[in-house]
């Protein structure tokens, strides 16, 4: 990072604080005058320190949130981390049992389609009909002679 860049979130870490800081004073000075005229029969008269608060709190707020980014980005990296490596260690069995089991398909596909698509089973040619049946079987599948 570059100096203007340090500058710029030091700055708004600070006007953000202080910003943060002023709205906080400003919503204590107007609830404890709102709070304050029940107990008495006057009107609240600072009332008005609420709308002034309200928007210094959340001015500071994101101020505060912009400035310190790095910071929270980094530790919500140093938390996360050791959870995700933990489930990939977790995972890791299964991702490679997929990846062997597609693996194999792959290679039993690409030999099937160099034999021309046809099952290596149906050996057992019909001496009626001429038909190929599976290696274990007793009767023709196309005419029901025994083979």
């Amino acid at each position: 990072m570059n100096g203007k860049h340090e500058k710029f979130k030091r700055a708004m870490k600070i006007a953000g604080i202080t910003l943060f800081l002023a709205g906080i004073v400003f919503i204590v000075i107007g609830a404890v005058d709102f709070f304050g005229a029940f107990s008495g029969e006057t009107a609240p008269t600072k009332f008005w320190a609420f709308f002034v608060g309200f928007p210094l709190f959340a001015a500071g707020m994101s101020m505060t949130l912009i400035g310190f980014h790095r910071e929270i980005a980094k530790y919500m990296k140093d938390e996360t981390m050791p959870v995700f490596n933990e489930a990939g260690k977790e995972m890791s069995p299964a991702v490679q049992a997929i990846a062997k089991a597609a693996a194999q398909g792959a290679k039993e596909g690409a030999a099937n389609a160099a034999d021309g698509g046809e099952e290596k089973q149906q050996t057992k040619i019909c001496s009626d009909c001429g038909t190929a049946n599976d290696e274990d079987s007793t009767f023709c599948k196309n005419c029901g002679k025994r083979l």
